[in-house]
């Protein structure tokens, strides 16, 4: 058969072949809508979007308060008398001073006191400085030296001065203290303290000077 005898099928016979289709099938993504978003006025006085409130800052450390010093060591006060002197005990303090000493022996004799005075079996004022008047005193058993001590007022107290008796000067205070004289030594005596030359045994008395 050649070409002249190919018989053309008429237009419409023979369907035309299908469009080319790929492999595999490609899943579409869905659009997105554009969407206006609602809008909405907010009222008076409403703090804007998206704002929020500021935090305190901080402000400085608070100053370190200052340890308050220690307290300052007491001053001690200044005497309010002179020292007395050396070898010369300080006078008491009392209510009030003394006047009219006597020494009262055990048998209810006074002697009395009202200067410097050496007290004795046989007293000599040459054995003691600025001495004025001498005193016998009247002691049996001999323990009393013949210049024994010396008794001068001194205000508010009787101060005695042992003048190297032989037997010594010993003084029995009304509170119970008990002082033994050394030689040369001396003591201030009050009312109601007793004396005792050797064992001879003086009651100290006096009268308080009277006050307005």
């Amino acid at each position: 058969m050649n070409g002249s005898d190919f018989i053309e099928p008429p237009p419409g016979l023979i369907p035309a072949a299908p469009a080319e289709q790929p492999a595999e099938t490609v899943r579409q993504a869905p659009r997105r809508v554009e969407r206006a978003l609602p809008t909405f006025t907010p009222p008076p006085h409403a703090m804007p979007p998206n704002t929020l409130p500021a935090a305190p800052r901080p402000g400085p450390p608070p100053a370190a308060t200052p340890a308050a010093p220690p307290p300052a060591a007491p001053t001690p006060s200044a005497p309010t008398s002179s020292a007395p002197a050396q070898g010369r005990p300080a006078p008491p303090t009392g209510p009030v001073p003394v006047i009219g000493w006597r020494l009262v022996d055990r048998t209810g004799h006074g002697i009395e006191i009202s200067s410097r005075t050496v007290l004795g079996r046989t007293p000599d004022v040459r054995r003691a400085s600025g001495a004025v008047a001498a005193v016998v005193v009247d002691d049996p058993a001999r323990t009393v030296s013949k210049t024994h001590a010396l008794v001068e007022p001194d205000g508010r107290a009787l101060l005695v001065t042992d003048l190297r008796s032989t037997n010594g000067v010993r003084v029995e205070y009304a509170d119970g203290r008990v002082v033994d004289l050394p030689p040369g030594g001396a003591a201030l005596v009050a009312p109601n303290d007793i004396l005792l030359l050797g064992e001879f045994a003086l009651l100290v008395t006096g009268t308080p000077r009277a006050t307005v």
